[in-house]
């Protein structure tokens, strides 16, 4: 049983642990890098530990072959967006859920994913 400040824990792993046990460590990133990566990525905003943008398409159908086109970088990164459809609006969110938070995946795949947009994308 692993202690984590004091307290014995069931369970909970230290990163070193977890990198030891062969076990992928995906590491948070500080608040403050977030503006840095933030300012390559002007369709995005960050929302607590969220990236989001919302997209808007001439109709459905556009919406759903972009959302599809989406689904090359999100599979190549093993990385997947929770995304909203409302007729020609799309709403992207971004988060590592296994890091509770902002991860180099969030904005490695914000970015390839403003590189398919085309300018229809802006931050929520």
């Amino acid at each position: 049983m692993a202690t984590h400040h004091g307290q014995q824990q069931e369970g909970w792993r230290s990163p070193m642990l977890t990198a030891i046990c062969g076990f992928a460590v995906l590491m948070l990133l500080p608040n403050p890098g977030w503006a840095v990566d933030l300012e390559d990525l002007p369709e995005w905003a960050q929302q607590d530990d969220t990236l989001v943008t919302v997209c808007q398409f001439r109709d459905f159908v556009d919406t759903v072959d972009f959302v599809n086109q989406i689904v090359a970088p999100a599979e190549t990164l093993a990385h997947h967006p929770d995304l909203t459809i409302s007729y020609n609006q799309l709403i992207i969110r971004l988060t590592t859920h296994d890091a509770g938070g902002l991860t180099d995946l969030d904005f490695a795949l914000a970015k390839d994913i403003s590189g398919l947009s085309a300018g229809r994308c802006q931050p929520l």
